[in-house]
């Protein structure tokens, strides 16, 4: 099996890791009350990794979205923290590779960034702080 395919496999386990992981957390928080605790990447009962080695590590995006969405406020600035987190993540990966030699480890990172923040999109509702 050559390099690119196995490249390939494991971008599309990253991919599906994370889309049920969005999957799960949608479900997960129909149980759970709005406002409740969260913890970086994930809510208490269903963590999501903050990082994996050499892949991406979005720890500080995750810990500055559930300080958004603790302040709380309208629809709109929902949606605004979901910009801002996915905006921070794909910084993170950018920082993480630069250069045009780490296009491949960017491509790979950026898509983990897609589908955590389709996550959020998806199954933040519960957790917002609305006012």
């Amino acid at each position: 099996m050559g390099p690119l395919k196995v490249r390939t496999q494991q971008l599309g386990v990253v991919v599906v890791v994370g889309l049920v992981a969005a999957l799960l957390s949608f479900t997960a928080v129909l149980a759970s009350p709005a406002g409740a605790e969260t913890n970086a990447c994930g809510v208490v009962g269903f963590d999501v990794p903050d990082a994996q080695v050499g892949v991406f590590d979005f720890t500080d995006a995750c810990v500055a979205h559930d300080q958004c969405y603790g302040v709380g406020g309208s629809w709109s600035d929902r949606y605004r923290c979901d910009q801002v987190f996915l905006s921070d993540m794909k910084d993170s990966c950018g920082a993480m590779w630069r250069g045009w030699s780490k296009w491949r480890q960017r491509l790979r990172c950026d898509g983990v960034a897609y589908t955590y923040y389709a996550g959020v999109r998806l199954g933040g509702w519960a957790y917002f702080n609305y006012r």
